[in-house]
């Protein structure tokens, strides 16, 4: 939520910047919080998506940039050519609060108590270790860490 919000400030004080070093030190800022949320959504779809949706999500997110631009060249044409370029740094942080608040509804510390909730335990450190060595997972543990088994004998 903080790069959304850093993104968001930093957008809508360039519409008040006095001069070009004031514009480029928002415009900076500004990439900061871009940057961070183009990592975080990545993640995001990492984990939270699916194998079978995971690609599909990550190939939209990296075309929404795409998008993007085209979305911001028909604002360039209909609110920079009547109000100004401060009209479009105004109007450019707005998809940003779209996003926070998608991201202000999911409450992410739920899911994982939920998560926690539907294992129905609680986990320890030797618990968790144990279960890499269940018969669910021994075979692909030990295949991750590249020692010849047998598990006919295992």
């Amino acid at each position: 939520m903080l790069t959304i919000l850093c993104y968001f400030d930093f957008t809508f004080l360039g519409a008040f910047a006095t001069n070009v070093w004031m514009l480029a030190a928002f415009r900076l800022l500004a990439g900061v919080g871009i940057g961070g949320e183009w990592s975080m959504g990545g993640t995001f779809i990492a984990e939270e998506l699916p194998e079978s949706r995971r690609k599909m999500a990550a190939g939209l997110m990296h075309t929404g940039y795409y998008f993007g631009i085209f979305l911001a060249a028909i604002a360039n044409y209909f609110i920079a050519a009547r109000y100004g370029w401060r009209a479009m740094f105004l109007v450019g942080g707005s998809p940003a609060l779209l996003v926070g608040f998608i991201r202000l509804r999911r409450i992410r510390i739920q899911t994982v108590q939920d998560r926690v909730a539907q294992a129905g335990r609680t986990w320890t450190m030797h618990g968790v270790f144990m279960t890499l060595f269940s018969p669910e997972y021994r075979r692909r543990t030990f295949a991750q860490l590249n020692l010849p088994v047998d598990l006919n004998h295992v």
